[in-house]
């Protein structure tokens, strides 16, 4: 597997990128902040904006999503609860479609680079892999700072002979890794993924450290 695709991002537009800074915002990599950053490509793409202050929309599926799983008092949910909302949310918000992010991309000028706000797919409810892991891992994000998950949470990208993929990676108070795939309809943890078969979510520290 191929874990250098960051690597790919910053080296090839390192003219336009300072400190990890492109055109004004983070570049959203492994481990980094969701909101607030942009996602880019290993090659020329579109640049995916997340930004709940300047583009409410993906805010206010995070109020829905926190609606259906806190209730109207919003006091406390489960993370399994809370889990398997985020992953059927994104399903639904963000049907996949190669043909229809294309068009979306295309239509908004979006493409070599240009950057293009999240919730121009959401308002399409259409997306692929890249944007159903970037709304995974935002509204996870959002219940963490809330105080309402423990934990962290990440979008991973990794490469290999049948392409390029992105998912949602999110790892419980107690080290648990839960991997979140609405592209490969996917969530569970990461040794279920491995009987899953579905894609080789591990990274390299996994591998060494557990043993398969």
């Amino acid at each position: 597997m191929n874990w250098l695709r960051t690597k790919y991002v910053l080296h090839r537009l390192e003219d336009k990128i300072s400190q990890e800074i492109y055109e004004g915002r983070p570049i959203i990599q492994r481990d980094s902040p969701i909101d607030g950053g942009v996602y880019l490509g290993g090659h020329e793409r579109e640049a995916i904006v997340v930004d709940s202050v300047k583009y409410p929309l993906i805010g206010q599926v995070y109020d829905e999503v926190k609606a259906l799983c806190l209730g109207e008092d919003y006091s406390s949910a489960h993370p399994f609860i809370i889990l398997g909302t985020v992953f059927n949310t994104v399903k639904l918000r963000l049907r996949y479609s190669e043909e229809e992010t294309k068009k979306i991309i295309e239509e908004r000028g979006a493409v070599d680079d240009h950057k293009i706000s999240l919730g121009a797919f959401l308002e399409r409810q259409y997306g692929v892999c890249r944007q159903q892991a970037l709304l995974a891992a935002f509204l996870l994000e959002k219940f963490i700072k809330e105080g309402y998950l423990e934990g962290k949470v990440s979008v991973d990208r990794n490469s290999w002979v049948l392409g390029a993929h992105a998912w949602c990676r999110y790892t419980d108070k107690k080290g648990e890794v839960i991997i979140l795939d609405p592209a490969k309809d996917f969530i569970g943890s990461l040794e279920a993924s491995i009987q899953c078969g579905k894609w080789d979510y591990r990274r390299e520290r996994d591998r060494k450290g557990r043993g398969f």
